[in-house]
């Protein structure tokens, strides 16, 4: 299964262009389709690779490898997907230098640029409903307020992150601490 799992990464690593969160839909769907990991284990690891130093994507191969294999599984996995794009890089910025000139070339990244904004909308989406959802089916914050099936409180968290991430020049960390404060408020307000 080690196999498997490095060529898996290794395959994400190859056909994903633009990151780690571009990489979040196949990725999920590589792992979480092949039971190696839960719908809800594979949130909880993007919240913690997003919370932890380095690339998201060597964060979720690690900890699958790690998962499925221990330590030389966490190993295998984190070069499985690093290599494809170490080798890609390499070859593509000697070709990038020698034709950096090329009127093409802008047109090519023109291209390529709103297919991964639609991939990490698609990712982001994705699992904002999965961890509303998953927050209502665990009881969430305030299991009285749920509607269709959605935690009420962590809607209005996202709701107010978002807007504070979009509509100010806040820190992205500034609206953690907000968005921690007010789960706390509401969190003891509602009783959950």
């Amino acid at each position: 299964m080690l196999i498997k799992a490095v060529l898996v990464f290794a395959k994400v690593g190859l056909l994903t262009i633009g990151g780690g969160l571009a990489m979040i839909p196949l990725l999920q769907d590589e792992i979480v389709s092949r039971g190696w990991i839960s719908l809800n284990e594979f949130t909880h690891m993007i919240s913690i690779a997003e919370m932890t130093p380095g690339p998201i994507i060597v964060n979720l191969a690690t900890f699958t490898g790690y998962k499925l294999a221990g330590v030389t599984g966490a190993i295998a996995c984190t070069l499985g997907v690093m290599f494809p794009s170490f080798v890609i890089v390499t070859l593509f910025s000697s070709i990038l230098i020698a034709h950096k000139d090329n009127p093409h070339i802008p047109r090519v990244f023109a291209v390529i640029r709103p297919v991964v904004v639609g991939l990490i909308a698609g990712a982001g989406i994705g699992l904002g409903i999965q961890t509303l959802s998953a927050a209502a089916d665990a009881g969430g914050f305030s299991a009285p307020l749920q509607i269709l099936g959605i935690d009420l409180v962590a809607a209005v968290i996202f709701a107010v992150s978002a807007l504070l991430l979009w509509r100010t020049d806040g820190h992205p960390v500034k609206v953690l601490i907000v968005g921690a404060v007010l789960g706390i408020i509401l969190f003891s307000i509602t009783g959950g």
